[in-house]
């Protein structure tokens, strides 16, 4: 564009929904500390312009999470979603054919399944395959508040971007402490924890101490020692400001056992909440019986048929996820009619899943 020589040209950057300005260069250079915000969109200016120049503008999109590999996560969501029941927040795990394995931590001492996934607090999820996770919302801005009502746990987060731990406020509606101070008050345990995926356990992090970032797509726990506190998250301040810093991480073997968060969600009881077995028809009536498994996005299944006393009566796999049995025992003879029990198992990649035992009639 022209601008008449000497005068000012403003120009407004407005990024998409679900975006956040990562950078903006003029000339090649980085001006994003001379930029003027109002939420996201920003303004920059030229002033006296005699000269050509070139702007130029980076976005950096919070709705596109990791890649996450199959297994157990500790995860946050980095936007206000739209819709926030689990099952479209988590849309992009549904699309791969899994069902949703998604628990938070309720008030006391259990697991459960949420019925809204909220920005500032992190959620168990398992994954049986790989996924990108991706959700779509307004970007939090200004201070945002993090609701820690009981005394006890809470897994916890920050929504749009890092956000150094030394920057978290904490409140109890009178006082307003730093982290520090809320350590030495004994509002808030010294502790935080994150979790490895990898390594399948957890992290610790040294609150007074910690240099690092709160990040966004992760969840961590954090423990209070008194009831009804919020935890104040500066989102406006650049986020450059939290890179690059490193937490001070300790083995979890290193803080004392009454400070060590709740073990992570039972993979055993999760297999046996998501997949699902059934037999038809049902009663059998005829000379063949067809189990089918669902829930998961499944390579081979096995099927153990049992006796009401716990004697194996037959076995067999089949790639897909379903197979048939022709009412005969593993030396070929023809069963009797009556109760059976049986037993389904899925290989969902490397890794097999069992599912409860349930009844099958036979009734020729």
């Amino acid at each position: 564009m022209e601008v008449p020589h000497g005068e000012d040209q403003p120009f407004t950057i407005t990024p998409d929904p679900g975006h956040v300005i990562e950078d903006v260069e003029v000339d090649g250079q980085s001006v994003y500390d001379e930029l003027v915000f109002d939420n996201e969109e920003a303004t920059y200016t030229f002033e006296n312009v005699t000269e050509n120049h070139t702007i130029h503008a980076s976005f950096l999109n919070l709705g596109k999470g990791p890649t996450l590999e199959s297994g157990l996560h500790l995860v946050s969501v980095p936007l206000v979603p739209v819709d926030d029941t689990p099952e479209s927040v988590f849309e992009s795990v549904l699309d791969t054919g899994q069902e949703l394995s998604v628990y938070e931590w309720a008030p006391g001492s259990s697991y459960r399944e949420p019925t809204t996934i909220d920005a500032g607090h992190g959620y168990w999820l398992y994954l049986w395959t790989d996924v990108t996770l991706e959700v779509t919302g307004p970007v939090p801005a200004g201070e945002y508040e993090v609701a820690l009502e009981h005394a006890g746990w809470h897994l916890v987060s920050t929504p749009r971007w890092p956000v150094s731990w030394q920057s978290a406020e904490f409140t109890d509606g009178v006082q307003t402490k730093s982290l520090a101070e809320a350590v030495t008050a004994e509002w808030i345990e010294p502790y935080a924890f994150s979790y490895s995926s990898v390594e399948e356990d957890y992290v610790a992090i040294e609150l007074p101490n910690a240099a690092g970032a709160i990040d966004p797509w992760t969840g961590y726990w954090l423990k209070t020692r008194e009831p009804s506190l919020t935890m104040i998250l500066p989102l406006d301040q650049p986020h450059t400001e939290a890179q690059g810093a490193q937490a001070v991480y300790l083995s979890r073997d290193a803080v004392p056992a009454r400070l060590r968060p709740p073990t992570p969600p039972n993979l055993g009881d999760l297999s046996r909440d998501v997949l699902t077995a059934v037999s038809y028809p049902s009663p059998v009536t005829g000379e063949q019986a067809t189990f089918r498994v669902s829930g998961l996005p499944v390579d081979e299944v096995r099927v153990t048929v049992l006796d009401l006393g716990g004697r194996q009566v037959w076995q067999a796999e089949s790639i897909g996820n379903q197979l048939s049995w022709n009412l005969t025992d593993s030396v070929g003879r023809t069963v009797a009619n009556g109760v059976y029990l049986y037993q389904a198992e899925a290989k969902v990649g490397d890794r097999w899943v069992t599912a409860h035992v349930d009844r099958l009639l036979i009734v020729r």
